[in-house]
């Protein structure tokens, strides 16, 4: 049969296929998309690399299927969409085929379709699009779990997004995920599968695919992504991502909710890794470390709620003479007669997004406390995130506390992180000018910021001591490299008149070590533990 020569104008990939499902004709994109057909080739084989029709696959549907169980098999169906500037050749391929056994099938790839979205489509009563809403994503995956059949879930996630849209901008952000939904739009084009942005850099695939098919997808995804390179202005961004494959048996998850909750948490835990698997066999070890988070939720919102905060306050020991020369305030939680570490909950607590909140209730207490704190006549070193300092309510009550404790003579110091330091470097001027104010630089050598942002800091009189990592400190008598650093840290506060604090200090050779390095101050087990204020009260009289 003689078909239009219109057909090779288009330029997505076009086959027509008839109700035995052999390939009939290709158009030229399709050739160079699937390859030339050769003989009698089934659909499914050729283009997609299955043993069966569409339909038996989770998440597939097979138009010339769907056409005979609707009893019109002898009328054409386009999946997806139809360019409206080229409706005149859709009108011919309807007069051209609709008195044969033929089914055509119409590919654009996602970008392209969103591309012309609002000017240039049209949709038809019937549509097979790749891209999935949330709401369709959730519809699939509860279809799946009513199968009670076992299925594969891909995770991809694009690292470090929120740092790409700090660094260069929201709309380089943007630009990076157009380049990956590009990327999984070509793929899904080639390996028939359906995908959902979730959330973010986070993207959700539904493969029909067995395990062997799926780990020489993710090989195929993986080297995709390191040959991207997204320009944005005069930058050149390499987005980075991790792959996280989860099987999912229904017996084990009553809802959707279910399944979601087991991916984020699983990815999360495998986030280092660039390829992962986790087999129904390895979940009971992740729900079980789930159900404990959930209950860690449960009492930190409790804890928020109900006001169950305290602080306890560490000394800081001069190695010159072993004297308290301040005293850091630390954040815990009061749980049924238990003070707990704050540090059993930080990075659930980050996560929450709760940081503010939390350490807004802890200037509350300090507040409450000057009359007692007043009694150390010792400075004080208090810990400011940047999520505090966005929170316009915490900045006011953090200048009400610094007006009062001026006026009672209680210094205090700010400890800051390096990633603050590069983000918030305004307020940090701002403050520093209306109360006087100087900055610990805290953990030190393990953020992101510059030596030289450092030495500005330094150079305008905003800065006092550096406090240097725990994970260097620990490491310093182990590890050459480690101590190479931390020495060069030593070195670069002296020259710069910054006092160096070594935390974590837990050993008499690790505090001579580093004394003799030129530390000037430790705080850790082997001086003090935290303290409760009344203690330190006496410590200090």
């Amino acid at each position: 049969m003689e078909f239009n020569p219109d057909l090779d104008l288009i330029l997505d990939p076009l086959v027509v296929i008839d109700k035995d499902y052999n390939i009939v004709y290709s158009n030229e994109s399709a050739k160079k998309t699937f390859g030339e057909p050769k003989g009698n080739v089934k659909c499914y084989a050729h283009i997609f690399g299955f043993e069966k029709p569409c339909w038996h696959y989770a998440g597939y549907v097979c138009p010339i299927k769907e056409g005979q169980n609707r009893g019109d098999q002898n009328k054409i169906c386009t999946l997806t969409l139809s360019v409206n500037t080229k409706e005149g050749l859709k009108r011919k391929l309807v007069r051209q085929y609709k008195r044969g056994n033929f089914y055509v099938e119409l590919y654009l790839p996602y970008q392209v379709v969103k591309d012309v979205l609002t000017t240039r489509v049209e949709l038809f009563a019937y549509s097979d699009d790749i891209y999935l809403t949330k709401k369709e994503l959730e519809d699939l995956i509860s279809s799946l779990l009513k199968r009670k059949e076992k299925f594969f879930i891909i995770i991809i996630n694009v690292k470090k997004l929120k740092y790409i849209n700090e660094i260069y901008g929201i709309p380089a952000g943007d630009l990076v995920i157009r380049a990956v939904e590009q990327v999984l739009g070509r793929l899904s084009t080639k390996h028939r599968f359906r995908f959902a942005q979730v959330a973010g850099g986070f993207f959700v695939l539904i493969p029909s695919m067995d395990f062997a098919q799926i780990e020489n997808f993710e090989r195929e995804v993986l080297k995709e992504f390191l040959s991207l390179d997204v320009k944005y202005l005069s930058s050149r961004i390499k987005p980075r991502i991790t792959i996280t494959t989860v099987e999912i048996n229904p017996v084990h998850f009553k809802s959707v909710g279910d399944v979601y909750k087991l991916l984020l948490f699983a990815e999360k835990q495998r986030k280092q890794h660039a390829i992962s698997h986790i087999f129904e066999n390895q979940q009971g070890e992740f729900l079980d470390l789930l159900r404990k988070k959930e209950i860690a939720i449960r009492h930190l919102y409790k804890f928020l709620e109900e006001g169950r905060v305290t602080f306890y306050l560490q000394p800081i020991v001069s190695l010159s003479d072993g004297s308290i020369s301040h005293f850091e305030v630390l954040m815990r939680f009061l749980d049924n007669g238990n003070v707990v570490s704050a540090g059993v909950y930080i990075d659930l607590i980050y996560e929450l997004g709760l940081v503010a909140e939390f350490d807004s209730l802890l200037l509350d207490l300090l507040y409450e406390k000057l009359e007692d704190l007043a009694r150390l006549k010792k400075p004080l070193f208090i810990n400011v995130s940047d999520e505090d300092l966005r929170m316009l309510s915490y900045r006011r009550k953090l200048k009400k506390l610094l007006e009062v404790f001026a006026q009672k003579g209680i210094p205090i110091s700010l400890e800051i992180t390096e990633q603050l330091l590069f983000k918030e470097w305004g307020v940090i001027e701002t403050l520093s000018k209306e109360y006087e104010l100087k900055f610990v630089i805290d953990d030190f050598g393990t953020g992101y910021s510059s030596l030289k942002m450092v030495a500005e800091i330094v150079s305008k009189g905003l800065g006092s001591h550096i406090k240097i990592d725990c994970s260097l400190v620990k490491n310093y008598l182990t590890n050459r490299y480690i101590k190479a650093i931390t020495d060069g840290v030593i070195s670069f506060a002296k020259n710069t008149d910054l006092k160096t604090v070594g935390e974590c200090i837990e050993t008499s050779e690790q505090m001579e070590a580093l004394k003799k390095a030129g530390l000037n101050y430790g705080q850790g087990w082997f001086f003090y533990k935290p303290m409760p204020l009344e203690e330190a009260i006496k410590l200090s009289s």
